[in-house]
């Protein structure tokens, strides 16, 4: 099925939002531009129809939102941060008109809905998947600290994170890539996430609690690297105890 196909799905069964929610939804999109996924035409495609997915299931409401990171050497830096809020032109109004008048009215008002949520997707797909360098490091601990300033600036908000990456960390520590550690047994993996967790809190100046208004992170490898690498089945084990260290009760990688 074509981009644009199913952009236009997505599109025709987008909620129509009226007014503010009090608890907006807040999606964070973690997007992999490592020269280990970046530029993977496969990946790519693979990726886009599960972030139109979310954007179905999570952008529904008026003050909704969209927050776009890049993963690479300066995941960290305060300007990785690309927001889009959801917000429907308003609804016309219907006073005084005819019932074939208002029947009008409201057709136009579908369209510009239509076009709107068309411009808002592409917008969202264009911010996580724009052409770009391969970038030799991957600073995957850094999105400790945009999910944290994300909660700073959201807190009434419903957050979910959403990694689209291979989770090999090649910055402050080296797992998997480059000749770096591979972990040997389920034991050894969340020893060096409790461990690894410490230390990261720290360089970043955080605390667990800084993460308590994340509900869901949801991560989604590029490829089957077990068959590629049968080491990387401690690799899922790795990171879902590094979160679970955050206190966040929902995990999912696959």
């Amino acid at each position: 099925m074509k981009l644009s196909v199913l952009v236009f799905t997505f599109c025709s069964i987008f909620h129509t939002a009226i007014g503010q929610n009090t608890h907006s939804n807040t999606s964070l999109f973690f997007i992999d531009k490592s020269v280990s996924v970046n530029n993977n035409d496969a990946i790519e495609k693979k990726n886009k129809k599960i972030v139109l997915g979310i954007l179905k299931e999570r952008v529904k409401n008026n003050g909704d939102k969209v927050i776009v990171s890049m993963i690479f050497k300066n995941t960290a830096h305060a300007g990785n941060s690309y927001e889009l809020i959801y917000n429907l032109p308003p609804n016309p109004s219907y006073d005084g008109l005819s019932s074939m008048k208002r029947e009008r009215t409201e057709l136009e008002y579908q369209l510009l809905v239509r076009e709107y949520n068309l411009a808002f997707a592409k917008k969202v797909l264009r911010l996580c998947f724009e052409k770009s360098p391969d970038q030799s490091e991957t600073n995957l601990f850094g999105t400790l600290k945009i999910m944290a300033d994300v909660v700073k600036e959201n807190p009434t908000n419903n957050i979910e994170a959403f990694y689209f990456s291979d989770m090999c960390e090649c910055h402050l520590k080296k797992y998997y890539c480059d000749g770096g550690k591979e972990f040997s047994s389920y034991k050894e993996a969340s020893e060096s996430a409790e461990k690894d967790l410490i230390q990261i809190l720290d360089h970043y100046r955080l605390k667990s609690t800084d993460f308590k208004g994340i509900r869901k992170i949801s991560v989604f490898l590029p490829t089957d690297l077990l068959e590629q690498n049968p080491a990387f089945e401690m690799m899922p084990v790795f990171w879902s105890k590094l979160f679970s260290g955050l206190n966040i009760k929902s995990i999912n990688i696959e």
